[in-house]
């Protein structure tokens, strides 16, 4: 799926929050670094907890909604020593660094050219079957508000301050606020989506993600976006 053809989209937005967060960086070992922002699967498995999905159902069903993810804030790092299983000590356990994003908040956009489904995803973020992590089952998430369904039409633009979907072009960063603490900008690689298998779910897709909060980022050239809530947010 892409956005080549840059489809009018149902959307909507959510402000989600957590005391604390860790998105797993799938390449890190030995040590569990955290991503800036919540991949697109894990956006996608909140969606499907509101919507009292399954593993599979999130799969077959959520497979064509588009996500866009803004950092609104991070108070800073945390760091704990967790215990894992090790599967080469017949099931010893090891102690492993992981870092912790303290109280961060987000803007997640979701969009569809299904306005039923868009719409049943509003009236579940308002009552969800199931609660809402930040990553890991330890972050419990908040729900702080939700948007009606509106329908988009793409807007191009050059200066972003949402995370992009990278290709390799050229950018230039301006700091928004200096009194703030800024991250990034950084490249990351990540799993974009999954597919199941006889063994599980497995990573179909991946893509390069440029992650950034208390800044922004200006490309020589227009990117595809979609103006919500005022304002120009990558769907990935």
């Amino acid at each position: 799926m892409t956005l080549d053809s840059s489809p009018k989209l149902y959307t909507l937005y959510f402000d989600v929050t957590a005391d604390l967060a860790h998105f797993r960086d799938v390449f890190a070992h030995g040590f569990f670094k955290t991503l800036l922002a919540p991949p697109r699967p894990t956006v996608l498995g909140m969606i499907g907890a509101v919507l009292g999905y399954s593993e599979e159902e999130v799969i077959d069903n959520l497979k064509d909604v588009y996500v866009g993810i803004k950092i609104s804030s991070i108070n800073g790092y945390a760091k704990e020593i967790v215990t894992m299983i090790n599967q080469k000590s017949n099931g010893g356990r090891t102690p492993v660094m992981r870092t912790m994003l303290v109280k961060p908040m987000y803007r997640i956009a979701v969009g569809s050219t299904d306005e039923v489904l868009v719409r049943s995803i509003r009236d579940s973020l308002m009552n969800p079957v199931y609660p809402l992590y930040l990553g890991v089952s330890d972050c419990l998430a908040y729900i702080r508000e939700v948007s009606d369904v509106i329908r988009t039409d793409q807007a191009y633009a050059k200066r972003i301050s949402c995370i992009v979907p990278y290709d390799g072009r050229m950018y230039r960063t301006y700091v928004k606020d200096h009194s703030k603490m800024i991250f990034g900008p950084e490249i990351v690689r990540t799993v974009r989506s999954f597919t199941l298998t006889k063994k599980g779910k497995s990573p179909y897709e991946y893509i390069n993600l440029l992650m950034f909060y208390n800044c922004e980022v200006e490309f020589d050239e227009h990117i595809v976006a979609y103006r919500i809530a005022g304002e120009p947010i990558c769907m990935i």
